[in-house]
């Protein structure tokens, strides 16, 4: 057996895999099974720092970002595989972030406007991304928010870290009173027989616990899953973040963007004449992605059609006369604004306000 045989395509490890899942997660992705409702909850000796949520207001919209916690991951070559290492640390590094010691964040959002119903933006990946994860549901109740209270949930894609919260240890809904929704094409793509990965970076043995993620949301959510249909901007040349849109609820429109997942969407949230921008998963760390947006990602699961996607993405909200933006994988609070930078992008973070 060779050296690189533990390798897969695009660059991950086998040790990746365990990085980026976590011991339960990884052990599944390896044996090629999706997690059992029984599976032990994972253990802690304490709650993540602070109460996990950060609200501010958009207009009438009231935004909650819900941290889900964290995951590790080995930045190279999850992230620039077309580069080199030494690059790729060398952004880490320039930020003061220690390429060892790299954790992913997870958010999702909670959105009411005015005394209206709760719609909550993703759920966080329950118990599928180790124990450093999965905490949207208890810092959701810090909020505020209990589980009853959400009238509507919208999945922006279905990886294991947007929809892994939305099913309980008994294998029900999280959410019991809420309607969810998700785009056709995303819904589609992965009830289909076989999900195309082939232009991803996903290494083969975590492929089965990505697609049986996706496929155990969707038929245990059932009748509960709407699926809503919405123009591909990309394909279809359409002004990017300016065309049309899927309107869930008045003032919160998604858009297509594809790349990251074929019906991948991006959220915006508009009132009197103020706007928030939520770019999903075309951020994956903020440091790398923004000063490089031609960087591969190995989440993508069209790694080079989105390298296009993100870029014009951040262009327009650079140009965007300062739109606000949140995102799954920002850093917490995750909102913040979009510059040019001499090269690539900078991410500039809203200060913390405490009213």
């Amino acid at each position: 057996m060779s050296s690189r045989s533990t390798e897969f395509s695009h660059g991950f490890t086998r040790r990746d895999a365990f990085k980026i899942l976590g011991a339960t997660g990884a052990a599944v992705a390896l044996s090629g099974r999706i997690a059992r409702a029984d599976t032990p909850a994972p253990t802690t000796t304490a709650l993540p720092q602070g109460a996990g949520f950060y609200r501010t207001h958009v207009g009438e919209f009231e935004i909650t970002v819900v941290s889900d916690g964290g995951f590790p991951f080995t930045p190279y070559p999850t992230i620039g595989s077309n580069a080199s290492q030494g690059e790729v640390e060398k952004v880490l590094k320039d930020n003061f972030i220690d390429p060892a010691k790299l954790m992913g964040q997870v958010n999702v959002l909670a959105v009411r406007r005015g005394s209206g119903p709760v719609t909550l933006i993703d759920t966080g990946s329950g118990k599928l991304f180790g124990p450093a994860a999965g905490f949207a549901k208890q810092n959701l109740i810090n909020s505020g928010v209990k589980p009853e209270d959400v009238a509507n949930v919208v999945f922006t894609h279905l990886h294991p870290d947007h929809v892994g919260g939305a099913l309980g240890d008994d294998g029900k809904p999280t959410f019991a009173n809420a309607k969810h929704w998700v785009n056709k094409t995303e819904r589609d793509f992965w009830a289909g027989p076989n999900p195309d990965l082939s232009k991803s970076g996903v290494p083969e043995a975590m492929r089965p616990t990505m697609i049986g993620a996706a496929k155990n949301a969707i038929d245990k959510l059932g009748d509960r899953l709407q699926a809503f249909e919405v123009a591909d901007m990309i394909n279809n040349h359409e002004p990017i973040l300016d065309g049309p849109g899927y309107e869930i609820a008045a003032g919160v429109t998604a858009i297509q963007t594809g790349g990251h997942t074929p019906g991948h969407c991006v959220l915006m949230f508009e009132s009197n004449g103020e706007s928030l921008v939520y770019v999903t998963d075309l951020v994956v760390q903020a440091a790398l992605c923004f000063a490089h947006p031609e960087w591969l990602v190995g989440f993508d699961t069209d790694m080079k059609a989105t390298v296009e996607i993100r870029k014009k993405v951040y262009d327009r909200l650079a140009a965007g006369g300062g739109t606000l933006i949140s995102g799954s994988h920002l850093p917490f609070p995750a909102l913040g604004h979009v510059k040019k930078a001499e090269t690539g992008y900078q991410f500039m973070p809203s200060l913390w306000n405490w009213a």
